[in-house]
């Protein structure tokens, strides 16, 4: 039995390192990352403490890293930024200097292509001051039959 799980255990690694790029084939962190939290596990990260306890690991890391760190998650980056201060390089930003397009991808499906996350920062922004002025409270009001 015990020859059995530890079989099954050395095909599901090798199967994970198949399926997992490693470290290095992972996009590089812009200049403006904060610092990414050292340990977890080869390919997993901190996968197996996340899972285990995310508060546990977040409260951990916190003590060691202060408000703002990265983790890697298998093949995600996780940035935690707790508290005021850590948000509030977040919250000044430029959309030159953090660009939410990469995390909005999921959008294009429902505004179509080229339009606002899939479209560049300048198109972006006058795209995003028409869907301001349309998306209110008034207008959306306006396009229902009564």
């Amino acid at each position: 039995a015990t020859a059995t799980a530890a079989a099954a255990a050395a095909a599901a690694i090798a199967l994970l390192y198949v399926l997992v790029p490693p470290p290095r084939a992972l996009k590089p962190q812009p200049p403006l990352s904060p610092v990414c939290a050292s340990g977890g596990v080869p390919l997993l990260g901190h996968a197996l403490d996340f899972v285990k306890g995310p508060v546990y690991m977040v409260t951990k890391l916190r003590a060691r890293y202060r408000g703002m760190f990265t983790v890697r998650i298998a093949t995600q980056r996780i940035t935690f930024m707790i508290g005021p201060e850590a948000q509030r390089s977040f919250i000044k930003a430029t959309d030159k200097e953090l660009d939410q397009s990469a995390v909005y991808k999921f959008t294009i499906p429902v505004f179509g292509p080229g339009i606002v996350y899939d479209s560049s920062l300048d198109e972006r922004l006058q795209q995003v001051k028409m869907l301001v002025h349309s998306m209110n409270t008034a207008s959306l009001q306006a396009m229902v039959p009564k």
